[in-house]
């Protein structure tokens, strides 16, 4: 034990490891996700994605009726503005169709394509392999998937 700890109560001793091994434990998190987020920019750029079109296609995959171009930049936390080019550009690409509201004709919501759902399997297949995680054994990867949703509640 360093000398200096001598004045330290055992409690407070206690407090300050556990203080330097949170900030050791942050550090190593902000490495991972820094290497999660530049295996993530490779991939996306390989198949022409950006950030917001990748999602989007998620999104679209995931949901059990189609939701307005409103409803998905509320879903993105992003302005509607920026949704109108990005599923313009998906829309261009044939990944997405625009289709009338079935109850709203002011209203258009979008629709994952056939085309649109192989790239989104391609970008995830190739998350999975370029994924700095994968290193991880399945029974590790499920025990942290478990505590990241401990931590998220």
């Amino acid at each position: 034990m360093p000398s200096w700890t001598h004045s330290l109560t055992c409690e407070s001793y206690d407090a300050l490891m556990s203080t330097q091994d949170t900030i050791v434990l942050l550090r190593q998190w902000r490495d991972v996700s820094q290497a999660v987020d530049r295996a993530t920019e490779v991939v996306l750029a390989h198949h022409g994605l950006s950030e917001t079109a990748a999602a989007v296609l998620m999104i679209l995959a995931d949901c059990q009726s189609p939701p307005t171009m409103r409803d998905l930049a509320r879903l993105l936390g992003c302005d509607p503005s920026n949704v109108t080019l990005v599923a313009t550009k998906l829309q261009e690409e044939a990944m997405i169709e625009k289709q009338p509201h079935p109850t709203d004709g002011r209203s258009r919501v979008l629709i994952l394509t056939a085309r649109g759902e192989a790239k989104k399997r391609q970008v995830l297949t190739e998350l999975a392999t370029a994924n700095p995680l994968g290193v991880l054994p399945a029974a590790e990867q499920q025990q942290l998937l478990n505590l990241l949703r401990h931590v998220a509640r």
